[in-house]
Parts: structure tokens; C-alpha cells; sequence
């Protein structure tokens, strides 16, 4: 793996395997900082955040919400966000049926909703299923080691969201923001399974469902043509985050692998080697 890293433009990665018959986890990190090192997740949020939702209060998810976290209500996949009045930009979008489009848009759309319902206390139900060594970036604990993810204004952005959007709003979103330890992120998936069912309702979802995104969750239609699932069966699911971060599960084999990874360190615009890096992973992990 050492000699991997050397053909990547990003410096710190860690990669997490888990047991979901044994509920276990090993996990070994490269990077030249101390540590414990926590990786800004982006878009894994989604699925910490929105997915656990799903399973903790799933009376609150009727048709609109469900469109909303499966990326089928219509919405843009991005806009530049304003810091004041964003809220209202989100709720101004209709919402109607429509074919997948994955969308930030719709991610913050559906924490709006989901908060009116919970009188703005929504994070704070899904929060007690992370480990406590997963945080949004105002809570985490003083000189701690991030690696960095690119710039913003001619400065690294290190500690604190890659995302630009989250970075503006400056509070606690559901489409990134989280950071973690990769030890944290495999705790906490464990735990959610053991919780809420986590394989057990995303395998029924599957079944019910041939849409892409399920439970708030990515699926990939055809592992052995993917670059993160190699070697695993149909019934995998996951999610992928911008900054070079990854989660995949196979139901059937009762295995997963996380990759966290400062991947847009540099430029986030060529992902061939990285690609190329998780192939050889999860090819080694779920064959």
C-alpha cells in the first residue's frame, strides 16, 4: 500500500474492513501526520445522517420524503448556496416525481423537512448512533490532525468542511460535513446494524425496489464493472464522497470496506489513479 500511495496525488488514506456476522473491524491508515487522524467524509454525511433517519423514524418518511432521499423528487444536483436565505432558495423548489438525479439539493431539502417534524432537533436523534470519535467540524476536540483537502481563498482547508455549500451555511448539514477516524466510521456502521437492522433493511429494500438509490443508500447495478465494488455480489451497497472516501457492504458475504482519504489534496479533477487503487482494494477484500 505504501508504494500505492506513491502513485497518488493525496498523502493520508485509511482503509477499514468489516465482519458483519462477527460485528468486527481492522483498519490500518498511511499518513505522514499524527495520529489519530480524522478525514472529512463529505458525502458519506449523507447516509450517517438521512440514512440512519430512515431507519430510526421511518413513520416520518411518506412519499415526498422518500423522493427526496432517493434522489427522485426533481431537484437540481447542486447550486451555489448563499451563507442568508439558502433555506429558502431549498424549500422554493418544487417537488415532483422524477428519474434519478443525485442531488445536494434534495439531501438539504429533506433535512428541512424532516426538522419541521422534529422541531429543528433532527441531528440530534441520529447522532447518539455515531461513534464518539465522529463530529461535525465546530465540535471538534482542539488540536486534533486533519489532513488537508485542498484550498479555499489561497488558504488549505484543513479541519474544517472541503464543501463549499456546507462551508457557507456554517451549521450542521446533511450532505457533508462529518469527519471521522476510520476506527469511528467502522464502530459506527457495526453499530448501526446491530441497532437498527441496517443489512436487514436495505437487503428488503432491494427486493422491493430496482431504483439506484435506496434507504438513502448508493447500490452499484453491476459490481464487477465498478472501480469501488470488484469481487462483490448484486447485493452491495454503499456510498462515495468527493474528497476521496468510500463505503461498500455486500449483504451476502456480511462483509464492507471503508476508504477515507484526502483524495482532492491537490486537484480533485483526475480520479484514475485513485479509482484504479479502490479496485485493487476491494478486489482483495470481498474475493
Amino acid at each position: 500500500m505504501q508504494q500505492e500511495l506513491k502513485q497518488q496525488h493525496f498523502d493520508s488514506i485509511a482503509v477499514g474492513v468489516l465482519n458483519f456476522s462477527q460485528h468486527t473491524f481492522e483498519t490500518f491508515v498511511i499518513s505522514p501526520y499524527h495520529q489519530p487522524l480524522f478525514f472529512d467524509l463529505a458525502s458519506l454525511t449523507k447516509p450517517l445522517t438521512l440514512g440512519i433517519s430512515y431507519l430510526v423514524m421511518p413513520e416520518l418518511f411518506g412519499e415526498k420524503e422518500r423522493l427526496l432521499l432517493n434522489h427522485q423528487a426533481g431537484l437540481p444536483s447542486w447550486s451555489r448556496l448563499p451563507s442568508s436565505g439558502w433555506q429558502q432558495q431549498i424549500l422554493d423548489y418544487p417537488v415532483a416525481p422524477s428519474t434519478t438525479n443525485y442531488s445536494d439539493l434534495s439531501a438539504l431539502r429533506l433535512m428541512l423537512e424532516l426538522e419541521k417534524n422534529n422541531d429543528g432537533n433532527f441531528i440530534s436523534l441520529v447522532k447518539k448512533y455515531w461513534d464518539q470519535d465522529l463530529y461535525y467540524p465546530d465540535l471538534l476536540p482542539p488540536n486534533i490532525n486533519c489532513p488537508p483537502t485542498g484550498m479555499r481563498g489561497g488558504k488549505v482547508v484543513c479541519g474544517e468542511v472541503n464543501d463549499d455549500n456546507a462551508w457557507r451555511i456554517g451549521r450542521p448539514c446533511v450532505h457533508a460535513g462529518l469527519f471521522a477516524t476510520i476506527d469511528a466510521l467502522c464502530k459506527t456502521l457495526l453499530l448501526i446494524d446491530q441497532k437498527l437492522n441496517l443489512l436487514a433493511t436495505i437487503k428488503d429494500e432491494m427486493e422491493r425496489s430496482t431504483d439506484r438509490f435506496i434507504g438513502g443508500w448508493d447500490r452499484v447495478e453491476n459490481p464487477e464493472k465498478s472501480h469501488y465494488t470488484r469481487g462483490a455480489s448484486n447485493s452491495t451497497f454503499g456510498h462515495l464522497g468527493f474528497t476521496g472516501t468510500s463505503i461498500w457492504i455486500d449483504i451476502e458475504k456480511r462483509v464492507g470496506h471503508v476508504i477515507l482519504s484526502n483524495a482532492t489534496q491537490n486537484y480533485s479533477y483526475d480520479r484514475n489513479a485513485l479509482n484504479h487503487l479502490r479496485c485493487k482494494i476491494s478486489g482483495a477484500i470481498f474475493n
